[in-house]
């Protein structure tokens, strides 16, 4: 038996729905996992630990040891320790990113850059309520053509 037209208008538009939903909620998992990932990085002499996350250094624990340091030494050392938290933080976001959307490139190269890759979420976010939102329109105006 053949599906009238609009039973199978509804449930494409169904599928659609459920489709788009579930990207939605995948966005949202991933955006919540980019948001608690911290990369960490301490320097191989120990005196310098950082943590780093999406919005930048979090936490730096210095020993007190590094006060016998001389300046441009201890701050050399920092940088460096905080360069590799923040690649330690980027490796983990490609590993979400590629997890969710495939090992890709292409995007390896979008999320260089980790307020970009909020940003393209949130993007995604944003397109997919709107695609929600058109799919309820359209449910309504097939139920609408039943009644």
């Amino acid at each position: 038996m053949v599906p009238a037209s609009d039973d199978f208008g509804s449930t494409e538009v169904e599928n659609m729905f459920r489709e788009a939903q579930q990207h939605f909620v995948q966005a949202q998992e991933l955006q919540q996992r980019i948001s608690a990932a911290v990369g960490r990085a301490q320097a191989r002499n120990r005196l310098v630990a950082v943590d780093f996350n999406g919005e930048g250094i979090v936490k730096l624990e210095l020993d007190p040891r590094v006060m016998r340091m001389p300046s441009a030494d201890l701050a050399d050392l920092i940088v460096a320790t905080s360069r590799d938290a923040a690649r330690d933080f980027q490796r983990q976001v490609n590993g979400l990113m590629g997890a969710m959307f495939g090992e890709n490139d292409d995007l390896a190269a979008l999320i260089s850059d980790p307020a970009a890759a909020m940003a393209e979420l949130k993007n995604a976010e944003r397109a997919y309520d709107h695609a929600f939102q058109e799919v309820l329109g359209e449910l309504a105006r097939i139920r609408e053509l039943d009644d």
